[in-house]
């Protein structure tokens, strides 16, 4: 069951606290409990109207702006039936609590869902079909809870495979825990996802957001082929809005969205953790991770995180500091995935002082040389126009460590383009960064792949920067003992297809058991003052130092 509000505005109407209940004066002791709901991690005085939500309340608050409910769907639902959309805040004391229907928010502002402690100490269980979703909302906070098995269907950006685009009928469903659509400012404090039937959090034209000290774990598994969605946190800003219901997006061509959410918007991700989420594409038959305007399919993209910029977003930033990815697996960047489409420009995604480790592709029996389903720890896609003149996007990964993570290609991360002619080139810059003991049939520790829209177009436009790096103890999946897909060639601790590589500083490669750096049509650029040390590196085929096939050079 779902529940909405829609043209929210106006307040709770004020209640006039009675001490009577059933002909008897209160005892003390039940206005003491009332009165300590709103405890110090519970921040009222800023609020208009305040909710406890306490299994001894029976509706009752403490002042004529407060109310107390038993459960959490009689709190969501006051708000909704009183149509109270302005300095709303609703209070969770400690303990389980249930939620059994599907909640949705348009219009609210200053809203906030707060528990009486931390994630750990209240617990949100969600029945089949229950989550929330905001609408054109503002200011949004939520801290110090835990939502558990929830789910609820909303619709994606996504389309069927083999559909024209133009229809409503085209976007596909998917589950989701929380799912927030045009709105600005929103700050998530010490909040876990966890098991959500599907995928944890998304946004969709959504911005100005603070994600601190949060948890996803466990999100979008135990789907079937059927089934959308997964991953722990979504972010996209897409070209239609999800469902496209006004259809003249996706037939015109013109994206209807306002552009204040759609750039100079950013996203703060800090002291947080993605473990063990799995993200889905759902069809067995999808081999290319197709992303156009039209036809638009982002499920399977980045277990713990995914990351899309479509359409003309521009000047948006990404910061992920502090923050651990582990034991995620997706078809796509099995911790994170990083997308530019389209027309985008003057993005960009900073990743610092994080740690991606034990992340995974996931792996079908049916993969084969077609496929791009790569990037064990993460995966970067550059696929723009070729009339696209406007501008850089940018991705730095800084003092990172990426570990233990299997993937097709680029066991540690996957880096590609299919880029035309824009007229300012894009950097991906890796610096500080540690590989150690990731696996991959083609670069176990990074793969660069850069293919050309058409053949007449050879313009390299997204450039490899890497700086101050180590290698250590990677490994191509065939050799190891046991692994399957033994049709597919190894080769490359690095490996670089046609994707130019700029090196600055001081660089080993140690243990590693391939040819650390393998070159196809390709520059490597060792600038001034740099040294590369290789150490104990052994390879059955291109030596222990580099490999240079195809009109590769070293400069």
């Amino acid at each position: 069951m779902s529940v909405y509000n829609d043209n929210c505005s106006h307040f709770l109407p004020m209640q006039v606290f009675a001490l009577i209940m059933e002909g008897r004066i209160l005892p003390l002791l039940f206005l003491l409990s009332i009165a300590t709901l709103s405890s110090s991690s519970c921040p009222t005085s800023y609020y208009t109207n305040v909710i406890s939500v306490n299994k001894r309340c029976n509706g009752l608050g403490f002042s004529d702006h407060e109310s107390c409910y038993s459960s959490l769907d009689q709190a969501f639902e006051a708000v909704l039936n009183n149509e109270t959309c302005h300095k709303v805040i609703i209070c969770i004391s400690q303990g389980k609590h249930q939620l059994s229907s599907s909640y949705n928010f348009s219009g609210v502002s200053d809203f906030a869902i707060v528990g009486n402690g931390s994630a750990e100490d209240v617990n949100i269980s969600c029945t089949e079909g229950a989550g929330l979703s905001f609408y054109n909302s503002d200011t949004l906070f939520f801290k110090g809870f835990t939502l558990f098995q929830c789910g609820a269907s909303q619709m994606s950006t996504s389309k069927k495979i083999n559909s024209p685009g133009y229809d409503q009928e085209d976007y596909l469903p998917f589950k989701v825990a929380m799912y927030i659509t045009l709105t600005r400012n929103v700050s998530i404090n010490d909040v876990t996802w966890h098991q959500s039937k599907g995928t944890g959090l998304t946004f969709y034209f959504s911005g100005n957001v603070i994600i601190d000290s949060s948890k996803f774990f466990q999100n979008g598994h135990g789907m079937s082929n059927n089934e959308h969605g997964g991953g722990g946190l979504q972010i996209e800003f897409p070209f239609c809005l999800p469902g496209d219901y006004y259809f003249d997006c996706a037939k015109s061509d013109i994206s209807l969205v306002s552009n204040i959410y759609t750039s100079n918007l950013y996203y703060d991700i800090k002291d947080s953790v993605f473990i063990g989420n799995l993200a889905y594409k759902g069809f067995d038959s999808i081999l290319k991770s197709r992303n156009q305007k039209r036809r638009n399919y982002n499920f399977g993209k980045g277990g713990g995180l995914s990351v899309i910029f479509k359409a003309w977003a521009h000047h948006n930033s990404i910061s992920i500091h502090n923050c651990k990815f582990n034991g995620n697996k997706a078809h796509y960047g099995g911790g994170f995935h990083v997308g530019y489409f389209d027309d985008v420009y003057f993005n960009s995604f900073n990743m610092t002082n994080s740690n991606v480790s034990n992340n995974k592709n996931y792996l079908q029996q049916n993969s084969s040389w077609n496929t791009d389903e790569s990037g064990g720890g993460g995966k970067i896609v550059y696929e723009l126009n070729v009339t696209n003149f406007l501008g850089s996007n940018g991705v730095y990964i800084t003092n990172c460590k990426i570990e233990k993570n299997t993937g097709i290609s680029g066991g540690g991360l996957y880096v590609c383009s299919s880029i035309g002619q824009p007229s300012v080139i894009s950097f991906v810059t890796i610096e500080g960064t540690q590989f150690i003991r990731n696996s991959a049939f083609l670069g176990s520790a990074l793969y660069y792949g850069q293919r050309f829209s058409s053949v007449t177009i050879s313009f390299k436009q997204v450039i490899a920067n890497l700086n101050y790096c180590n290698f250590n103890g990677n490994t191509p999946i065939c050799q190891k003992k046991k692994q399957n897909h033994s049709f597919l060639p190894c080769s490359g601790i690095i490996y670089s297809n046609s994707f130019d590589l700029h090196l600055l500083g001081h660089f080993e490669f140690d243990n590693n058991t391939d040819t650390p750096i393998v070159l196809h049509s390709a520059d490597l650029v060792v600038m001034s003052n740099s040294t590369l040390t290789f150490t104990n590196n052994t390879a059955n085929e291109g030596g222990g130092g580099m490999g240079f096939y195809d009109c590769s050079y070293l400069t």
